[in-house]
């Protein structure tokens, strides 16, 4: 059984998990752990979550959308990711704006210069 239907992104989940991957609880952390683990990046808070694990520290509502996101990337009729990189993007411009920590500052350039990677090869759906 589908979580929802091919065709569409499931925008309600991703601006839900973005808002509280957003803010600085431990609900935040795990979704933003999850959000760049879908990804295979690291938050760029420099913490290291354990993936998918990260759900079982989300609520009944975050877990249920964090399911939708990972039904819906992990479908191989999927036609685009930008839905998931906007969120990533969002994400990595508000922590770099609050960071000072070296080691965070550089992980957020390598992400950068990944996604850079993946956005810049049109035609192609990672």
């Amino acid at each position: 059984m589908r979580i929802h239907d091919h065709s569409g992104v499931p925008t309600e989940a991703l601006e839900l998990l973005k808002g509280t991957a957003l803010g600085d609880t431990g609900g935040s952390q795990a979704a933003r752990s999850f959000l760049f683990w879908l990804d295979g990046q690291h938050d760029p808070t420099g913490y290291r979550g354990d993936g998918a694990l990260e759900l079982r520290r989300l609520d009944e509502q975050h877990r249920a959308a964090a399911l939708k996101v990972l039904d819906w990337w992990t479908t191989a009729d999927r036609v685009t990711d930008q839905p998931l990189r906007q969120v990533l993007d969002a994400l990595v411009e508000k922590f770099r704006d609050t960071t000072t920590d070296p080691k965070v500052l550089a992980a957020l350039e390598k992400l950068e210069q990944a996604q850079g990677l993946v956005n810049g090869s049109p035609g192609v759906v990672w």
